[in-house]
């Protein structure tokens, strides 16, 4: 094997396999190299789906991450004519004192807009067979789903 390659990228998994693609758009000469055979089933991601989201309780650099994220999520969903990114919204269901800095972190989420309370009654009314326990709060984002 004579060729040369501006990157090798060692595991192709999930964050291998975008880094890949991502460098090969970009013009780059690229190698990838995984331990297992394609359609193997040893990664840390493998499943049916994983869960996505925006929100983020602390201010961590996480968002815009997430949004960037989402963004070439349907960047690849109008290349490949396929939907991959499904926005179902996501429940958190709580108990409001049982962490430190559980309310601190609510009032963040819902302070940037990720996410918004629902009392007992709407959590009732959207999702029928949910029940809060004393003490819980119900949170929703609307933006989450999974892929």
């Amino acid at each position: 094997m004579n060729e040369t390659f501006d990157t090798i990228v060692v595991g192709l998994g999930a964050m291998g396999s975008a880094a890949a693609y991502h460098l090969t758009k970009r013009g780059q000469n690229v190698l990838g190299i995984d331990m297992f055979r394609p359609g193997h089933d040893q990664g840390s991601s493998h499943g049916y789906h994983r869960m996505i989201r925006k929100s983020s309780f602390q201010v961590d650099g996480y968002v815009p991450l997430a949004e960037r994220a989402f963004a070439l999520w349907h960047e690849l969903e109008e290349e490949s004519g396929q939907t991959l990114l499904h926005i179902t919204g996501e429940v958190w269901l709580l108990y409001e004192n049982g962490k430190t800095g559980n309310r601190a972190g609510v009032e963040r989420s819902i302070a940037r807009g990720f996410r918004v309370v629902l009392s007992e009654q709407d959590l009732a009314g959207r999702f029928p067979g949910c029940r809060l326990h004393e003490g819980m709060i119900a949170l929703y984002e609307a933006g989450a789903g999974y892929l």
